[in-house]
């Protein structure tokens, strides 16, 4: 189970991270382009999306931490 939650951990920061480098590469009009970004419903949607992909695996992590150390 300690394997499925590591990498779903893995895999929300580095979709998080995906999704800010094509948005700074997009607003730029380099590289991967995103069209119709731009606009404040997108820039709000990818906030949230990089604030959720960001924030759960933080709180997952600090739970971990947290319950390592009491059982220890």
């Amino acid at each position: 189970m300690n394997l499925l939650r590591d990498g779903a951990i893995g895999l929300s920061v580095g979709i998080s991270a995906h999704l800010i480098w094509d948005a700074l590469l997009s607003s730029t009009r380099r590289g991967f382009y995103i069209h119709g970004f731009g606009g404040s419903l997108s820039w709000l949607w990818l906030l949230g999306n990089l604030i959720g992909g960001l924030a759960v695996p933080l709180l997952l992590a600090t739970q971990i931490h947290r319950s390592n150390h009491t059982s220890a």
